[in-house]
């Protein structure tokens, strides 16, 4: 039995003006995307970064509101860019509408924690309150731009090791003998603790039973 491949057309997609085309990027070069309403003419920012990464949002944000020239002039896979406004009809600001600066340090010592869970934790966590603190119902941020730094991505990954000449000690009360009798099973309370534990769930399941028993009987 022979295998049969059936090639299909690229679909139109629709842009500004209803126009149609099957290449994204010449469509939205050349009419914008589609114009609905409600579309937003201006986009408010909110940035969470180090002063360092504050200072690269604003300079990307420059470049995104300008001209960018096609990588290759004669290829017809490359398109130039318009800028941000020319492109989508919506304006982004060079100064974000709600910024929020990170001390560099907090974040260095939040992720050198020697715990690769708590230090993702802990710097996750300072990515959140940050924004927390910035939630309002009365002003509404439409986009968070989250500036991680280089030191983040190096030692935030599953496999990351810090080294020990910078790795903290671990803030969890837990000790490393607890948690190794923990994984291997251990007892986790001491046996009067568990026969204590037993009895009351001895005696919530008979408390249990006798409401379960009167509600039958008062159903008979």
């Amino acid at each position: 039995m022979k295998s049969q491949i059936k090639i299909f057309q690229e679909p139109l997609l629709e842009f500004g003006h209803g126009q149609r085309s099957a290449n994204p990027k010449a469509g939205m070069y050349f009419f914008g995307p589609p114009v609905e309403k409600g579309s937003p003419r201006h986009i408010k920012v909110g940035v969470v970064a180090t002063p360092t990464g504050a200072d690269l949002y604003g300079r990307w944000a420059k470049i995104l509101n300008r001209f960018i020239p096609a990588l290759a002039e004669n290829s017809l896979n490359h398109v130039p860019f318009p800028g941000f406004h020319s492109l989508t009809g919506a304006t982004v600001s060079e100064q974000p509408e709600r910024q929020e600066l990170i001390g560099p340090g907090k974040l260095a010592s939040a992720i050198r924690l020697g715990r690769r869970h708590e230090a993702i934790k802990a710097t996750v966590s300072i990515y959140e309150a940050a924004i927390r603190k910035n939630l309002d119902e009365n002003y509404t941020i439409d986009v968070w731009f989250v500036v991680i730094p280089d030191e983040i991505y190096r030692y935030g990954r599953p496999k990351s090791v810090v080294p020990r000449s910078e790795a903290l000690s671990s803030k969890l009360d837990i000790s490393r003998r607890r948690a190794a009798e923990i994984l291997s099973g251990a007892r986790s309370f001491s046996p009067s603790a568990e026969s204590s534990a037993s009895r009351q769930s001895l005696c919530c399941y008979t408390n249990c039973s006798r409401k379960y028993a009167r509600s039958i009987d008062r159903a008979r």
